[in-house]
Parts: C-alpha cells; sequence; structure tokens
C-alpha cells in the first residue's frame, strides 16, 4: 500500500513534541526570570536535546525514503489518522485549445477504504476529507494547480467516486504526472510524510503503459527462450524507467505476465487447440529471470540518471 506517510504515531509524536518545547520555553523563561540559572541550563540543554532528536528522526526518515509514480489504476491512500481516502487515475484525455496550449481532463477514482477504519470508528459514519492539492507537474518540475472542487464530497466506508480535474498547460510540457496530496501546512513537520523537507514524493502517470506487459505474456504464450528473454526484458527496462518503484517490483510482475502466457500455451496445447507450444527449458527460464531482474534495474538506473539531467538543465 502507498500511502502519504501519515499514521497516528508520528502524528502524537509531533504534538507531543510540540507541547514539550512550549513548556520547555515556558520553564525556561520562569528560570531566567526569577534567576534560577542551573535549572535554567538544565531546561535549555533538555530543549535543545529533544529539538535535535526530533530533527535528526525527521531527517533519516526522509532521506532514506523514495519516490513513487504510480500507473494508471494504481492507488495511493492518503491518511485521516483512523481511515484512508484510496485516490487513483482511472482515465485521461487531452484536446488542444485556441491559444495552442493542452486541456488535459483527468478522472480520478475516489474510494473510502473500509478496510483501514480503526476499531473505535463507526462503520456507518462519513468521512469529509482535509485540505487537499492537486496539480500537474512537468519534467522541469513546474506545477500546473488544477481545482479540488471535486475531492471535497463526503464518503460514507465502502463508498466510492470519479470526478473529472481540468488542467491547461503549455504544449512544450513534457513527462506530465499528477500530484495529489494533502495540504494541511502542519504535515510539513511531520516526520515520514510526503510533505516533508526532502521526502520521496507519491505521483500519478498519465499514460497507460499496460502493453509491456503485453509483451511479457506473448513471450511466454509463443514459447521459444530467445523470444521470452527479449521480450521479457523490454517490457520490464519500460516500465521500471517509466514508474519510480522498487526495481524488483516490475521485475516480479513481468515474469508473473511471462508465466501466466506460458501457462496458457500449455493449456492450449493440452486442450489441442492446435497450438505448437514450445515449453521453454530450465535453463532459459533462469535466464528470463535474470533478465528482467536486469532490465528493472537498468530502467530504474536509466531513469535516476534523466532525472537528474534534467534537473541540472
Amino acid at each position: 500500500m502507498i500511502t502519504d506517510g501519515l499514521n497516528p504515531f508520528t502524528v502524537l509524536l509531533f504534538l507531543g513534541a510540540v507541547l514539550a518545547g512550549v513548556a520547555l520555553i515556558v520553564l525556561y523563561a520562569f528560570a531566567r526570570v526569577t534567576k534560577r540559572e542551573p535549572f535554567a541550563r538544565i531546561t535549555l540543554r533538555a530543549l535543545l536535546g529533544g529539538a535535535g532528536l526530533y530533527v535528526l528522526l525527521f531527517l533519516v526518515a526522509s532521506l532514506t525514503s523514495r519516490s513513487h509514480v504510480l500507473a494508471v489504476g494504481e492507488e495511493k491512500h492518503i491518511c485521516e489518522i483512523d481511515c484512508h481516502l484510496a485516490y487513483s487515475v482511472a482515465a485521461t484525455k487531452s484536446e488542444t485549445l485556441a491559444d495552442g496550449q493542452i486541456r488535459h481532463t483527468v478522472t480520478v477514482k475516489v474510494r473510502f477504504d473500509e478496510e483501514t477504519i480503526s476499531a473505535r470508528r463507526s462503520r456507518t459514519a462519513t468521512l469529509t476529507p482535509n485540505s487537499r492539492y492537486v496539480a500537474l507537474v512537468d519534467a522541469q518540475g513546474k506545477q500546473y494547480q488544477g481545482s479540488t472542487d471535486g475531492l471535497r464530497r463526503a464518503l460514507a466506508p465502502g463508498e466510492s467516486y470519479t470526478t473529472d480535474i481540468v488542467f491547461d498547460v503549455p504544449a512544450n510540457a513534457k513527462g506530465l504526472r499528477l500530484v495529489l496530496r494533502n495540504n494541511d501546512p502542519e504535515s510539513t513537520f511531520i516526520i515520514g510524510h510526503e510533505n516533508s523537507l526532502f521526502h520521496g514524493k507519491a505521483t500519478f502517470s498519465l499514460s497507460r503503459t499496460s502493453w509491456t506487459l503485453g509483451l511479457a505474456f506473448v513471450a511466454g504464450l509463443l514459447g521459444p527462450d530467445a523470444i521470452g528473454v527479449v521480450f521479457t526484458a523490454l517490457a520490464t527496462f519500460v516500465l521500471a524507467f517509466a514508474f519510480r518503484r522498487a526495481p524488483w517490483h516490475w521485475a516480479v510482475l513481468s515474469l508473473t505476465a511471462w508465466a501466466t502466457g506460458a501457462a496458457v500455451g500449455v493449456l492450449l496445447t493440452l486442450l489441442k487447440g492446435g497450438h505448437d507450444f514450445a515449453a521453454p527449458s530450465q535453463a532459459g527460464a533462469a535466464v528470463i529471470v535474470l533478465a528482467a531482474y536486469a532490465s528493472a534495474f537498468a530502467g530504474a538506473w536509466v531513469n535516476w540518471v534523466a532525472s537528474r539531467f534534467v534537473r541540472e538543465q
């Protein structure tokens, strides 16, 4: 499950840090006014030590995080402390305007995930989401903000709906992705939240790449080892390059599509449907698995190099 990183523990930690900080500041001021220097020094050390520990945990959580680009139909959960709303891109369409700009209409599906409700929350209580921010971001990092009016609807557990969000962007904007996140200002200071400084972000791709899994499926269906290696490696490379997720995720996905194709090939042969299926050898299957993982890491590496190059430009 991809989430924005909010959870009850980090929220309580943030609130505790704020309350403890305020209390220590008041005690320090009182100690200085009453000229109790030893107590003032102890209070100041506790304040600085606590702040330093929070900053350390904050930076560790941010710097060890990673960005994700979710495929069309893949969900991102935005947390509301004791429950989650799941968001996904359901469809997209584009049209050219008279002024040369491109109007992108993104259909977003919103779902109240009933599996994420805490035991204390009523199963019939509706949820009105907190503030949201939505925009398209291009390959150079420029954002084109959209309206969040369609994202304010209250939902009961298990309910869902779709809404269209319209963005007008320049024709030369490339590599567009959808940014949809919590917009509460305090989330910037919560440990592990995607809005915090240096933390990885979860965005949505607007392009469909299901055809790549079709390549891997066809490779399994056709049977010969050489075709399996080439098609499965190509499919995995494209997925790993297009979406910022753990490389092994795309390797497993492509290999699953390839294995499904091989299983269908075997089934067709058993049913004597005229399909001449050449089952992959053990050595061939091993090479396909290695090729898939190698292509996944190669695609992720090329994606990383390309993103750094774009930023430098």
